[in-house]
Formats: structure tokens, C-alpha cells, sequence
């Protein structure tokens, strides 16, 4: 959530050293310059930063980036800024090793998201069994009431483990209270048969032990909740485990995008500045025409809305 009390958008502008000075001047007067950081990057960093840029394809920083930016996504964390870019504190990027920092983290999460998978599979077959269950729509319900004449509960679990079913004995019954999905009775049955299932003759029970099924799937409704809150909690803490140099990551592969495109049409022996704030949305075109018009075309400009960047 931001603080703006008017809608603003973020500047993020590259331009030309000899035109630096133009462009603070039209800032100045426009009454924007106390709102604009501004960082100078010399031709021997914008060499030092850019050591493996011909190497890489000119799409390999931008997708990296996009790559942390869904990490921070995941971990409910804002996108950084372009006010945090410093050319001061930038190191040559290692594509290789950015590359491996991303993929060890997603890795990690790789395996908490299989576990989350099956909770929503989970949660899936609970919420179907509960709906037919409190609608009382028995058409599409197997309840059978019973004993096993082989094995345990346990045993029933394990061989129903991957249907949608629900088994409890209610208190003061001798019988179990096993639900089922009518739709895959040719699934179990068989299981159910190998187990010698001896099926209670009262057929007035199944309505008796509806309040049961309801009240056991609501508490597994509620459990897989928990456990999915819970997987979200060890998602965000993964990624913020390397959150500074996931930050860090962000800011080198923007100033290299940032960079390459000024680089296409200018050379690098040349200084470069970069602008970057907050000003009111509704200056932003006639602060784009300004510059644009001082740096004489010799610039690269971005806007970001507020709204993307909570602050």
C-alpha cells in the first residue's frame, strides 16, 4: 500500500552525460529536481558492469529478472525500485551464478509446492465428499456401514489412500462409517471386498451417520487449511532466506537492462546519468516530452505505476 495522496508513477531515465545538465535545468523548473535521485555512472563502470554482456543473449537479464520478480510475487513482497539502483555499490554480474542463486531457491520451492499440490488434491475430494454430504445428496454417495473381517482401520486407509473417502466409527458403534464417491464404486468395491466387509443390514443407519461424515469433513476442511497456510508460511520464509541477494540480483540484471538499451544506439566510452523518482502521474507526459527534448532523443525513459511498487 502507498502513501501518495495523488496518483504518481516512478521515472526511471537514462540519458547522456553532455545532456545531464539540460535535463536537470528543465527538471529544476518544472519544480520535479528535489523529487529526482540522481547517479552519474562513468564509462570505466558502465565497462566494469557490462564485462560479460556481449556473451549473453539480449533477452537473458530480462528474463532473469522476471524470474526474481515471481519470487517476490510468491513471498508477498514488493518489486524493488529503480530509486534503489546505485551504480556506486554495482559489481560485474555473473550470469552463471545469478542463474544458480535463482534455481537453487525455485528448487527449494519446487518440493514444498508438490506438498502444496497434494493438499489442493486433498482439499479437492474433502470439499466434494462435504457438499454432497451437507446437501444430502445421497445419489452421488457410497455410505456403507460395517465391520472388516480382515484387518484394521489402518488397513482400510491404506488401500482407499488414493480415492476421495472418509472412514470414522462413531462413538458407542461398533460399526465403521465408510463414505464414498458413488461414482467410483468400481474402484472400491473391490477393495472394500478384500477386506471382507460385512455390511450392517439397517439401512436407516446411513442417515444417522450423515451428521458424523459432516462434522469429520468439516474438521479435515479446516486441518488442510492449516496446512496450507502453513506450506504459504515456509514458501515466504525460503525466499526471504536469500531475499537481500535476491534484491541485489534485481537492481545489477536492471542497471544492465537499463545499459544495454542506452547502449544500442550510443557508446559506452561516454558517461551516462540516471534519473529516478516519484512524480505526480498527471506531470509524467509533459516531464517525458522535457526530457526527451533536452537529451535531444539521447535517453531511455520508464514509468512505473505506484501501484505496482507498494512503498
Amino acid at each position: 500500500m502507498n502513501v501518495f495522496t495523488v496518483p504518481m508513477k516512478l521515472l526511471t531515465a537514462v540519458v547522456l552525460d553532455e545532456v545531464t545538465d539540460t535535463v536537470k535545468k528543465e527538471l529544476l523548473r518544472l519544480g520535479v529536481l528535489d523529487f529526482i535521485q540522481v547517479s552519474r555512472l562513468a564509462p570505466e563502470q558502465a565497462a566494469r558492469l557490462s564485462v560479460q554482456k556481449q556473451q549473453e543473449e539480449p533477452g537473458t537479464y530480462t528474463n532473469l529478472r522476471s524470474r526474481v520478480e515471481t519470487l517476490f510475487m510468491q513471498a508477498g513482497m514488493p518489486t524493488p525500485s529503480s530509486e534503489k539502483l546505485n551504480p556506486d555499490t554495482m559489481q560485474p554480474l555473473e550470469v552463471g551464478k545469478a542463474k544458480a542463486l535463482v534455481d537453487k531457491v525455485v528448487g527449494d520451492l519446487s518440493t514444498i509446492r508438490e506438498q502444496q499440490k497434494q493438499l489442493s488434491q486433498s482439499r479437492i475430494r474433502v470439499d466434494e465428499l462435504l457438499r454432497y454430504v451437507t446437501e444430502e445428496k445421497l445419489q452421488y454417495l457410497d455410505i456403507r456401514i460395517g465391520q472388516v473381517g480382515k484387518g484394521n482401520d489402518a488397513l482400510i486407509r491404506s488401500r482407499l489412500a488414493n480415492q476421495a473417502f472418509v472412514l470414522i466409527q462413531p462413538a458407542t458403534w461398533k460399526d465403521f462409517v465408510l463414505l464414498t464417491l458413488k461414482r467410483d464404486r468400481q474402484q472400491v468395491s473391490p477393495l472394500v471386498e478384500t477386506l471382507q466387509w460385512m455390511e450392517n443390514p439397517d439401512g436407516g443407519l446411513q442417515r444417522v451417520a450423515l451428521p458424523f461424515l459432516q462434522a469429520e469433513l468439516e474438521q479435515q476442511m479446516e486441518n488442510l487449511g492449516k496446512a496450507n497456510a502453513e506450506i504459504k508460511e515456509r514458501i515466504t520464509l525460503r525466499i526471504k532466506e536469500d531475499m537481500e541477494s535476491l534484491e541485489t540480483l534485481w537492481c545489477d540484471l536492471r542497471l544492465h537492462e537499463l545499459l544495454g538499451e542506452i547502449a544500442q544506439n550510443f557508446s559506452h566510452t561516454r558517461n551516462t546519468t540516471i534519473f529516478s523518482g516519484w512524480v505526480p502521474q498527471s506531470e509524467s507526459s509533459a516531464l517525458e516530452s522535457v526530457i526527451r527534448a533536452a537529451a535531444d532523443g539521447a535517453c531511455v525513459i520508464e514509468w512505473t505505476d505506484a501501484k505496482y511498487l507498494p512503498r
